[in-house]
């Protein structure tokens, strides 16, 4: 299974679904069900999005020191993406 593998794991968000009343093929979901559903498929994106984004900011943030060779530099760029 690719999900035991390095480079997928860490791609993938588990949603929780109850065996009997939800996903799967069941066509009698009612329009509350399925909205919820959605709104729990949205919430692990963001998650996967916001580690993402974390990774790609840290990884910038190192190749900038190693060019630069100053900290002060990166201290620089990480308030003006941040805003802190």
């Amino acid at each position: 299974m690719q999900t035991r593998l390095p480079g997928y794991r860490d791609r993938i968000a588990h949603v929780s679904l109850h065996e009997e009343t939800e996903g799967g093929l069941n066509l009698n979901m009612p329009p509350e069900l399925i909205v919820e559903l959605g709104e729990r498929g949205e919430r692990a994106a963001r998650l996967l999005i916001r580690s993402y984004e974390e990774l790609i900011f840290a990884s910038l943030m190192r190749r900038l020191i190693a060019m630069t060779g100053r900290t002060r530099a990166s201290e620089h760029l990480r308030i003006r993406l941040l805003g802190n």
